[in-house]
């Protein structure tokens, strides 16, 4: 149980820290990426895991993140975030984590759409982009027209949030 919570704990100070890299530079440093991977793989093989466990979560954090990028749904910083996260979570647990990211993100993105004055012209290009993708079949990159990014490791972080709580509630029942 203490192993366990110990953890949780560094997973949310290893998801805090990025959080505030990439509120404050807009980039997360590679060492730091590096550096939770390889606190992830200690914490969990002292915790008890497998080396097969931790190692099944780290490709599967790896490889999510990898494919994201090069969707370009997210930076390299983000998907390198998701490596450690892969590492400190588990196989089970990332992809519970990363499915209510993706759905803070796209809730994140409506927000932003309904605030921005442009809102109405850039759904219309995101519809266009769509249709554009289904019937050519083929996928070529979205470009925004301007520079401005949501910060996807805010998403990952009340991902992670709502995957605590969700966890807790399955546990009491």
């Amino acid at each position: 149980m203490v192993a366990g919570m110990t953890v949780t704990i560094a997973t949310g100070l290893f998801l805090a820290g990025a959080i505030g890299q990439d509120l404050k530079t807009r980039k997360i440093k590679n060492i730091y990426n590096v550096s939770g991977v390889l606190a992830a793989a200690v914490l969990r093989l002292f915790e008890g895991a497998g080396i097969r466990t931790v190692a099944g979560g780290m490709a599967v954090g790896f490889g999510a993140g990898f494919v994201l990028y090069l969707l370009g749904a997210v930076k390299a910083g983000d998907s390198k975030v998701m490596w450690a996260l892969g590492t400190f979570l588990g196989v089970k647990r990332f992809w519970n984590m990363l499915v209510w990211s993706v759905l803070a993100g796209g809730a994140g993105g409506v927000i932003v759409l309904l605030f921005k004055k442009d809102g109405r012209k850039r759904l219309a290009r995101l519809r266009e982009y769509g249709k554009r993708l289904l019937y050519t079949r083929r996928y070529c990159r979205y470009e925004a027209e301007d520079k401005w990014e949501f910060p996807f490791t805010v998403c990952m972080g009340a991902g992670y949030l709502v995957s605590l709580a969700v966890r807790g509630i399955e546990g009491m029942g």
